[in-house]
């Protein structure tokens, strides 16, 4: 029998910043699952860890993890109690996880019709809406209709769901709060009314203060910041740099990184010459997480890093290309990946914007090393090479402009359609959407220069 401690346990893991608990946490779920009889009698310990199991592959997006454990659970339920779900053997938690789940992962709208009705059934018969327990559930139904894209009625049970919490008899906590403002945000923000939208985060982030676990926290910002990447830059500026230095406070690398290629993006939209240097800035403070230090005429002060420097990369050096050839601690450092990024792909970032800051012959350096880690790197999965190869365009695009080089242009071009050859068996099959983006954007950049300024 699985001791109460091992779930206490799961559940702890899951409530921290780290990916790495999370990953720790399917691992002991697997651990556990193993040793519990699949039978009735432990369905209801089963269906916890499996819960746990669906949380952590959720929050680490790993979709065949997710959606494996998603239909063991709906499955081990129908084949023992009908179409009456879980009522028998879940519990709130299940309840909730289960759901919140299969509204972000599934496509069929028939389920999640199906579930988040006979959740909001549940639960009315369990605690009713004048409690917070009950009127959590409707809050999940009002998600489950903006999946299903039904704004309309989305918008009204969440708005009613909000009086009701505002005006009920019974004790509420700032998390119920923070709930319902983030779901009425959702709902707004997918019809693309961002300002909406982002009164309704700020307040869900508002009543977020001192509550945990962090994370919430750390979402609520994220979302502040999207929305108001539609209507007002600098804001969402302000939203990715608190967010930036949290994780930084932290230790939470993945999410350093995560936070300077959106600030990036944020930067990069509003177009100054000051933006443009804060972008450049944070790209070399991003490339200190994969231990390396980077040096140019304009960068050469020094200064107390966040993590431990194993290389340093002299941009001024004229020689730098050859004599990294043989580095394996740079090679290293480039190839290593945080929150799915590679370091060379923030290399790769930083020489754009150097050109933008008119350091050719640094840009041209940072470049050179980053597409010659990147032609060494050995599975590289389609999306990181597309990425990549875009990023590089977006340079040569600039470097163009600048030196009015339009054979170096083709030259990249050319260079590009073999990169891809060498990584992907089918060579540019199944990429002619993708290309003709490419070329779409080459043109009209030559029309306006800011048109693809930053970041891919």
């Amino acid at each position: 029998m699985l001791h109460s401690s091992f779930t206490t346990l799961l559940r702890s893991l899951n409530q921290t910043l780290s990916l790495q608990d999370k990953r720790e946490a399917i691992d002991l779920c697997k651990y556990g699952l193993e040793r519990l009889p699949n039978d009735v009698q432990n369905l209801s310990k089963r269906h916890h860890i499996l819960t746990e199991m669906l949380c952590a592959a959720y929050t680490l997006e790993q979709d065949d993890i997710q959606d494996a454990t998603l239909s063991t659970i709906l499955d081990e339920v129908a084949g023992r109690n009908g179409n009456e779900y879980g009522k028998e053997v879940w519990s709130i938690e299940n309840w909730v996880s289960i759901i919140v789940c299969s509204i972000e992962s599934s496509d069929g709208l028939d389920l999640i019709e199906q579930l988040t009705k006979a959740a909001l059934k549940w639960a009315v018969s369990k605690y009713g809406l004048d409690r917070i327990e009950g009127l959590y559930f409707l809050n999940l139904r009002a998600d489950g209709l903006r999946k299903m894209r039904r704004f309309g009625e989305a918008e009204t049970v969440a708005r009613d769901c909000i009086a009701r919490v505002v005006h009920t008899s019974w004790p509420i906590n700032d998390f119920y709060l923070v709930s319902v403002h983030e779901m009425l945000g959702d709902i707004l923000d997918d019809q693309e009314r961002h300002e909406e939208a982002y009164v309704e985060y700020n307040l869900a982030l508002l009543h977020a203060r001192g509550l945990g676990p962090e994370h919430t926290r750390m979402r609520l910002l994220r979302q502040c910041a999207t929305a108001a990447m539609g209507f007002n830059f600098a804001l969402a500026d302000a939203y990715w740099t608190l967010r930036l230095q949290l994780a930084k406070d932290a230790g939470n690398w993945d999410g350093v990184i995560e936070n300077i290629m959106d600030l990036c993006k944020a930067k990069s939209r509003t177009g100054t010459k000051t933006a443009i240097q804060g972008i450049l800035d944070v790209l070399v403070d991003g490339l200190e997480m994969y231990g390396l230090e980077i040096t140019y005429r304009e960068n050469n002060t020094r200064r107390k890093h966040l993590r431990e420097i194993n290389a340093t990369i002299n941009l001024e050096d004229p020689n730098l290309v050859r004599s990294l050839v043989d580095d394996e601690s740079v090679q290293e450092s480039l190839v290593k990946e945080l929150d799915g990024w590679y370091g060379f792909d923030l290399l790769i970032r930083t020489a754009t914007e150097l050109a933008q800051t008119g350091n050719v012959d640094a840009a041209e350096q940072a470049f050179q090393v980053a597409k010659t880690t990147a032609e060494k790197t050995a599975n590289m999965s389609e999306s990181d090479m597309t990425d990549f190869v875009q990023a590089v365009l977006i340079y040569a695009l600039w470097y163009s402009e600048i030196n009015g080089d339009r054979k170096r242009m083709k030259d990249v071009v050319e260079w590009a359609k073999l990169f891809v050859c060498d990584k992907r068996e089918n060579g540019m099959d199944g990429l002619g959407d993708w290309w003709a983006g490419v070329t779409k954007a080459r043109r009209r950049h030559r029309v306006g220069p800011r048109t693809l300024q930053g970041l891919s």
